[in-house]
Order: structure tokens, then sequence, then C-alpha cells
């Protein structure tokens, strides 16, 4: 069957199909589970596979006759070397078998991973709901009540289908489908079969995923589905893919209070890139997003819905409004005047306001806005953060390589005028920028903790996506 509609997102390839059922399924679970709790409803454990089957027969429903277009030439015509895709092979399903058994030999190895993410898809019950004394009586405590639950969701639906000794096996899974992406997206960028799977090793074997500290596939933590995500959606930028960058704009709010940030930062750079169509079509996502998971929050937070009613409106106004207003500059400099014009605003706003915002229920309003006063005395600090900031980059036990050969990458990039290398670059620029900002704005008290902890996390979030641009750069025979 022929589907014009959805033709328009997703070219007639398996592979590529096959690597978009998860994101697709997770977007469909998501929005159902955030509807029906809006509603008072309950989450039977079968949605989370008929959202599966419902996924697999949308992109598969597509039968578009127009050529998979791939990003390179000469790399698709090298032929693969058998001993070297078996190496890989072997290594990566070794890798695998052991985040498996660590995974499902042990409850969440972090505080964070048992307090914020574990205990709460246990209060969910099957079938899902809200309404264990965890989340409707203000009498107990409960630590991170109010962080999105797509993640506790999910871990709750499979505990309902699979028993609770099987659950934990949904963080292996989503790494394989992390890493299948990554590989598929690599064969579509133009790599040769040898060099997509020299990429999806190096993404595999970053030291931190494996470690029993926050951030790795056992920890439990939020982390790897917002890396997920965040891969997603950089992908869409690589390829000029709608369906991917949509998809990450939808899921990001729903898994970590950052992700919204992350969000934010694909609308901008489509906005400054001058991308109308697909601009439209990811801050239609975004509201979508929020405008379900907003009131929700405040249901968990014991308060009154105020803003949060009217969320993706006000969001979808002012996206298109300042996309409007980046497409009646023409001039690059002018963008530039008017972007640090705005930047500066928002900064002597974020000081006036940040007692006052300090006291938001939004949990990365409070931790952030909380020490915003104390950013002139930060500033003070400005070189020993940086060199924590580099230390941090340049630890080979928890990143390996990947931030050595990093800025090669970029400088690579940063040669492309358009093009999705060069979005790519962008996005890492700023993500890596923000990560930085987070830094700054911690509490001075626990600077060993913000780089511990805080930055190394955020940096994990973006090893997938500085993998696939590095190797799509400076590997050879790819252009």
């Amino acid at each position: 069957m022929k589907s014009p509609v959805l033709a328009c997102f997703v070219s007639d390839s398996p592979s590529w199909k096959l690597v978009l059922i998860p994101p697709v399924a997770l977007a469909l679970f998501g929005f159902v589970s955030h509807l029906q709790f809006l509603l008072d409803g309950k989450i039977p454990c079968l949605v989370l596979p008929a959202c599966v089957f419902v996924a697999t027969f949308l992109l598969f429903l597509v039968r578009h006759q127009a050529p998979t277009i791939e990003h390179g030439g000469d790399a698709n015509r090298t032929p693969p070397n058998r001993a070297w895709i078996l190496f890989c092979l072997f290594v990566i399903l070794g890798a695998l078998a052991f985040a498996t058994w660590s995974t499902l030999a042990t409850p969440s190895r972090s505080w964070d991973g048992l307090a914020s993410w574990e205990l709460r898809s246990q209060a969910l019950g099957s079938p899902a709901d809200l309404s264990s004394p965890f989340y409707s009586d203000p009498r107990v405590y409960a630590h991170s009540r109010s962080y999105p639950l797509l993640q506790p969701l999910i871990v709750a639906s499979m505990s309902a289908c699979l028993g609770a000794d099987l659950a934990r096996i949904f963080f292996p899974l989503l790494f394989a489908c992390l890493l299948a992406l990554v590989g598929v997206s690599g064969r579509r960028a133009g790599l040769s079969t040898n060099q997509a799977f020299f990429l999806v090793l190096a993404a595999g074997l970053t030291p931190l995923w494996y470690d029993v500290g926050p951030g790795s596939i056992d920890s439990g933590i939020g982390d790897l589905l917002l890396s997920y995500a965040l891969t997603l959606g950089a992908i869409g930028l690589l390829l000029r893919e709608k369906l991917p960058l949509l998809l990450a704009c939808l899921l990001l709010p729903w898994i970590k209070p950052e992700g919204t940030v992350f969000a934010l930062l694909f609308l901008a750079l489509l906005a400054w890139e001058g991308r109308r169509s697909m601009h439209l079509f990811c801050t239609l996502a975004l509201a979508i997003s929020l405008q379900v998971w907003l009131p929700l929050r405040a249901r968990l937070e014991f308060q009154a819905a105020g803003l949060e009613v009217w969320a993706g409106p006000i969001l979808l106004l002012l996206s298109l409004a300042g996309a409007g207003l980046l497409a009646r500059m023409p001039s690059r400099r002018t963008r530039w005047i008017t972007l640090a014009t705005g930047l500066s605003i928002l900064l002597i706003l974020g000081l006036f306001l940040g007692p006052w915002l300090a006291k938001s229920h939004d949990p990365l309003l409070s931790v952030y806005f909380a020490h915003i006063t104390d950013l002139p005395s930060r500033l003070l600090d400005l070189p020993e953060l940086l060199w924590g900031s580099l230390r941090e980059l340049l630890a080979f036990k928890r990143f390996g390589l990947v931030f050595v050969l990093l800025p090669w990458a970029l400088f690579s990039a940063s040669r492309c005028e358009d093009g999705g290398d060069s979005s790519l670059a962008r996005f890492v620029w700023l993500a890596l920028l923000i990560a930085f900002v987070a830094v700054l704005l911690g509490p001075a008290h626990d600077q060993q903790l913000q780089f511990a902890d805080r930055l190394t996390r955020i940096l994990l979030q973006l090893v997938a996506t500085s993998w696939l641009l590095i190797v799509v750069r400076l590997l050879p025979e790819m252009r």
C-alpha cells in the first residue's frame, strides 16, 4: 500500500524502518500513557507490545518508490571484510551479554537509579496508575516524584508482562537499539559496511557504559534513554530526515527534565538554518509533548495547573515567531548580533528573577537558578572550572578517545558551509556548551560532584552522537 503522508517521513529502506520501530513505539506509548493519566485512567501491560505492533505496521505500510538517498558514493561499494565484521559482532555481542548479565543480576546500581527511577516504576503497579500513595499522598516523601514518567512506565509495563526479575532487560535491549540505530545511520551517511561496524564498536565500547556508577547501562538512571533520544535527533540533523528529529522532540521532555532543553536546542538549530518545514513539524511535536506532560507534572506536585495548560500553544507561538524573525534576517552578522542581544537579556533577567525561579517546582529551574546569583563570584573560578571540564573530557578510563578525537571532527565539519555534517557539529558544540553551563551554574560547595556526576553524565549522553560525527568526518575512503 502506498501512503504519501508517511512516505514523506520514511524512506523505503527495510533496515532503516527496523531501527525506527523502537522510537516510534516509544512515542506512541508515551503519548497514550500520558493522555490516560491525564484522564485518570490506567495503563494495561499490553499497551506497550500493542504500540510496538502498531509502529511496525505503520512503518512497513509505506511503499515509497523513490530511491533511498545515501549520503556517500564510493564508500558504499567497498567490499565488506568478513573477518573484521565477525570480530566486531563477537565483541559487540559479548559486551551486550555482559551488560545483560550485570543488569539482571543486580538492582539499580546507584542511589539515584533506585530513588529517582526504580522506586517510581514499582509504585506505578500493574496496571499502571497514579493511585499509589507514592504519587497521590503529599505526606509520603518521594524523591523526584515530579520527574518525567516515560522510563518508569516502560519498566513497569515490562515488569507486568515479563515479571519483576526480567523487567530490567529493557536497558540492554535499549542499548542494542542504540547501537543498531548508529550503525544503520552510518551506512545511510555514506560509510562502508566496515566503517559502520567500526562506528558501532567505538560507540558500544565506551568504558563508562559498563561502569558501576551513575549513567552506566545497569545503573537504572534515565541517561541511556536520553542518549538514545539525543542520538535520534542528531541523526535527523545529519541525514536531513524528518521522522528522527520529530520523534526526538516528542520523546525528550518525557525522559528527563533536561530533555526539554535539548529539544529546544534542536528547534533553535532548525530555525537558525532556515529549515522551516522541519522546524514546524518538530515544534508541533514538542508542543504536543509538553501539553500532555506539564499538566500531569503539576498534578504530581499537588499544584493547580496554571500556564502548564497553555504550554503547547505558548511554545508554538514563540517558536514560530522566532523562526519568522530569523527568516527576515538574511545577514548572518545581523543574526549573531540579535542572538547575543537576546542571550544578554536572558542573563540579566535570570540574575533578577533567580531567587523567584529557584522556588519553582521544576527540578531543573530549582537546581540551577538557586545559584545564579552566585554567578559573578563563580566567574572567578572559571580557570578551575575549565581545567576540571577539560580533565573530564580527556578521562580515558571513562570515555576512551571520543573527546580526544572530537575537536578534529568539529574542525573538519566547520569547513562545510551547509549540510548535515555542519548541522551535527553545531549541535555537538552547543550541547557541550550546555554541559559546561550546567557546571558553572551548579552549587559551588560540591564542585567535585559537578564534575564527577553531572558533567560526566551529560558527556555520556553525547558519546554516540560524538562518535557518529568523528567517524563520518575523519575515517578515510568516505568521500
